[in-house]
């Protein structure tokens, strides 16, 4: 990812706030078919646009979730991030936190981003795909589908 996106923090703001945009667009929608959700978000995680989504764009991307900057995503900032102007993302935020939660200790950290990130780099490379984004988040909303589909 570019030096200069680490350096101008608040263009990642722009990009919180883009993403975010994005999956309320979504939800107002229909999240399915999910590979088609999974290529709209990963589009937006990709902030320097080069088809990767490396550490870096990570770790802007968890600053955001940290809405008080004290190193913890509590659930409360989680859904919050997920829910501010449409609620239907609600009911997908409770699994999705605790999937984050990689050690299970009821906060998310850096070190929880990271473990996620390494589950969607399935190549172990070091960088995650667009290939690798979609496969993981098309197979958890699929897992998650019957909480945003009860009736199905």
């Amino acid at each position: 990812m570019s030096d200069k996106l680490v350096e101008h923090p608040n263009m990642y703001y722009l990009a919180a706030f883009l993403l975010l945009g994005v999956c309320l667009r979504l939800a107002d929608a229909e999240l399915r078919p999910y590979n088609v959700t999974a290529q709209n978000l990963f589009g937006i995680y990709d902030i320097d646009k080069d088809s990767e989504y490396s550490l870096a764009e990570l770790k802007l991307s968890y600053n955001g979730f940290d809405s008080n900057f004290d190193g913890v995503v509590s659930r409360e900032e989680f859904t919050t991030y997920f829910t501010t102007q449409n609620q239907y993302l609600f009911v997908l935020t409770r699994p999705l936190y605790d999937i984050y939660d990689a050690d299970q200790d009821g906060a998310v950290t850096e070190y929880d981003f990271n473990q996620i990130y390494k589950l969607w780099d399935a190549n172990e490379n070091n960088v995650v795909s667009e290939l690798e984004f979609v496969h993981w988040w098309t197979v958890t909303l699929e897992a998650l589908d019957h909480l945003h589909h009860p009736d199905v």
